[in-house]
């Protein structure tokens, strides 16, 4: 199944893309509140987010937080 990181990816850019907005301009505080809570952005999300609508603005921020969740080498 899909995982709620992922449904909120598809719940923004497509409540941006009915209004006309660009993804690149949506609100992102359903993803950011999850991701802030600790989901973490598996490759399926990502996969996602790119072919849906265009969103860079969601993939940039996917990418911060897989950087942030990566275990450090010091």
């Amino acid at each position: 199944g899909q995982t709620p990181l992922l449904h909120a990816i598809d719940v923004e850019t497509d409540g941006a893309c009915q209004l006309g907005i660009h993804p690149d301009n949506m609100s992102l505080e359903l993803t950011i509140l999850l991701l802030d809570s600790g989901a973490l952005p598996n490759d399926a999300a990502f996969q996602f987010a790119e072919r849906s609508y265009g969103g860079w603005k969601i993939v940039s921020l996917l990418a911060r937080y897989r950087v942030s969740a990566e275990p450090s080498n010091s």
